[in-house]
């Protein structure tokens, strides 16, 4: 407001604000002015003698540098004159017109006239300022797509992508210049949808036009790849992509969309499907030559390894039949010195007994032994044997036996945990020429995939672990790698070592599906821990079965008959030999064969001792068989040197001795089996007479 004289600018005021329209009140045009760039400024109150004489210019120059969507709209307060105004007066109000967007208000005038009168002005500058805001967002909105195709241009040019517009039903197509590019034409030419079709190689024209068709048909997305040929006869490779769309006015389908170049790709495809196809000619031969070569290299380790077994097995079965032969010539050079004849039998029976336990041991490391797993408590069984361990390893040493109380039963052959623990003991006794300490520890553990490495033979879970640690000279790196080669030894040649008393652990182990490691350090000891599976059953008290009973003169079950079947001559001699010197009725077979004959023909048998490899296809065990159905009360025992052959051929359901065996221990058996009373259901005879068995 500008109301200079008299109460106008307070009563204005005061109607203006009951009114709720906030006013600012100016003392000069120099403060009008300056009020009209106000945030929101949307009308002027003046009076007509405010601007009388006054200088102008500032608000003439404001008014014509307003926007076009300006047009400040003034209220101006003029007085009531009589008659015709003087000149003056009419060219001051001539000047008003100069405002533009002006409203006169003769004074006096009421309250709800002015209110209105301003109200009015405002509302025509709200409508200003509305305008203002759609132009401003339809500038943004410019620009915005501007921008857009800015980036739009940049991307198909950095992709070489080419724009295209098809419009069939007016027959026309509109190219970019990447696009005419792409079919070998410069960007000013003339490009029409017959140069495109014209281009394009014939044998690929109608494929073509049909995904095209499709695309106008259908609404579906074009997609086609083709060949083309360029002006100057190079051939190409296309992909056009795009979409039919309907246009805004009229009922006209046209597609849109881009084009590349794709030889480059295409070329590049084509290499890899060639190289592809050589590829798996030149991968066949590679990995023909691989399994060659890892062919040869397990060959090679193979006879590495045979041949460092054999050469093992050969010195000390070399050592074995020197001693037996040497003291058997000896025997027929001294029958007359009977005493000195049961020293040099006892020597060579020493050597054999050394010839078995190397075939033992040969076949734990093979895991070819026969175990007879059962739950043992490790604890008892190595509390029972200490005294045992101590002596073995002098008095220079000391024996720690730490014992876990929760300790679970564990799966294992009690003679053969006794004997792996009594080997380790001794290779640690070696291990401290000067004394140290050996320590046996039980624990419970849980081994996971990764602690079993690449031992597939064991699972995870609970194992109990037996740990022998010792406080010697350790082992080197290449050492410790050869640790479980059989025949591999660091003792000096000589009777200390044979090399297989890690083996045979190695393989003990294994058989039983647990698992062994080998932890040393040089200088400060070794320690070997068998993790052995863990079993809820109950663990009886261990009882280790000597490996070869030593017991005195077994006495014959009445005159027994034994069918002897061996296809060894001379097993078959001294096995007969042993058993008529025992009190019993001896028949030979030399096979099954003939061994069935007898049975067929009615000879009184007691007892079946037989063979269980043996040739012309009956084995002992389809020998048992055939005794058991022919003889139902007959007693059976079988022997092998080689204990996977009970196995391989079924001999489980029946008992077996082992190979080799001495007079008492084969007595022995075979009168305890005699004598079992829990098998003496009915006589062997044939035809039965009703004889009560023996």
């Amino acid at each position: 407001m500008l109301t200079p004289h008299g109460r106008d600018a307070q009563v204005a005021d005061e109607v203006l604000r009951r009114a709720g329209i906030p006013c600012i009140i100016c003392s000069g045009l120099p403060s009008l002015r300056a009020a009209l760039d106000e945030p929101g400024a949307s009308a002027a109150l003046v009076t007509e003698e405010a601007l009388a004489g006054a200088d102008m210019t500032p608000i003439w120059d404001w008014l014509d540098a307003q926007p076009p969507w300006s047009d400040f709209p003034f209220v101006v307060l003029t007085t009531a004159r009589a008659g015709r105004r003087s000149a003056p007066a009419s060219q001051r109000l001539g000047r008003l017109g100069r405002l533009g967007n002006v409203v006169l208000l003769e004074r006096p005038l009421n309250a709800e006239t002015l209110v209105s009168a301003v109200r009015s002005a405002q509302r025509a500058r709200q409508r200003q300022y509305d305008a203002r805001r759609h132009l401003q967002e339809r500038e943004r909105s410019a620009e915005v797509l501007r921008q857009s195709e800015a980036r739009l241009r940049i991307a198909l040019a950095g992709g070489r992508l080419g724009f295209w517009e098809l419009d069939p039903a007016r027959g026309t197509l509109h190219a970019s210049e990447t696009c005419k590019g792409n079919f070998g034409r410069a960007g000013d030419t003339d490009f029409s949808y017959e140069d495109l079709r014209g281009a394009i190689h014939p044998d690929d024209r109608d494929r073509q036009q049909d995904a095209v068709d499709r695309a106008l048909a259908t609404g579906a997305d074009l997609d086609v790849e083709f060949r083309v040929v360029w002006p100057d006869g190079s051939p190409h490779w296309i992909q056009l992509r795009g979409r039919a769309e309907a246009e805004s006015a009229g009922p006209h389908v046209r597609i849109l969309g881009v084009s590349l170049d794709i030889t480059e790709r295409k070329q590049a495809e084509e290499q890899l499907r060639i190289l592809n196809v050589t590829l798996e000619q030149r991968v066949a031969e590679a990995l023909a030559e691989q399994m060659a070569t890892e062919a040869a290299l397990r060959q090679a380790q193979k006879m590495e390894a045979v041949g460092q077994l054999t050469g093992g097995i050969a010195h000390d079965f070399n050592n074995l039949l020197t001693a037996i032969s040497g003291n058997l010539e000896l025997i027929e050079t001294a029958a007359s010195d009977p005493g000195r004849v049961r020293r040099l039998a006892a020597a060579a029976l020493r050597s054999v007994m050394r010839g078995a336990q190397l075939t033992a041991s040969l076949l734990a490391f093979s895991r070819r032994q026969s175990l007879r797993p059962e739950p043992t408590d490790a604890n008892a069984l190595i509390q029972e044997f200490a005294t045992l361990v101590r002596r073995t390893l002098g008095e220079r040493i000391q024996l720690e036996l730490l014992f876990d109380p929760t300790l679970r039963p564990c799966l294992v052959d009690a003679a053969q945990l006794e004997a792996a623990v009594l080997n380790l003991a001794i290779n640690a006794r070696d291990a401290m020429p000067d004394g140290g300490t050996l320590t046996i520890q039980t624990r419970t553990v849980d081994l996971g995939t990764r602690d079993l490495r690449e031992n597939t033979e064991a699972k995870p879970g609970p194992y109990v672990a037996i740990e022998v640690r010792d406080t010697g000279m350790g082992m080197s790196a290449d050492v410790l790698a050869r640790a479980f080669e059989p025949f591999f030894t660091t003792k000096d040649v000589g009777g200390k070592g044979s090399g297989l008393g890690l083996s045979q652990l190695y393989g003990f182990v294994r058989q039983l599906r647990g698992h062994v490691v080998i932890d040393s350090v040089v200088g400060r000891g070794t320690t070997v821990t068998m993790f052995l599976p863990q079993t809820a059953a109950y663990a009886a008290p261990a009882q280790a079965e000597a490996p070869h009973a030593t017991a005195g003169k077994v006495t014959a079950v009445s005159s027994a008959t034994v069918l002897v079947v061996e296809d060894d001559a001379d097993v078959l001699d001294v096995t007969c030999a042993m058993l008529r010197a025992s009190g019993y009725r001896v028949l030979v077979a030399r096979d099954g064969q003939e061994g069935l004959s007898l049975l067929h023909r009615g000879e009184t048998v007691d007892l079946l001792f037989a063979d269980i490899m043996m040739p012309n296809g009956v084995s002992g065990t389809h020998l048992a068989r055939q005794a058991r159905d022919l003889r139902p009360g007959i007693k059976v025992l079988l022997t092998s040197g080689y204990a996977k052959a009970a196995s391989d051929t079924g001999a489980g359901e029946f008992e077996v001795l082992g190979k080799p065996y001495r007079q008492t221990q084969l007595a022995a058996r075979i009168a305890a089996m005699l004598d079992r009373e829990d098998e003496t259901e009915a006589s062997s005879e044939w035809p039965p007479t009703g004889r009560p068995s023996p």
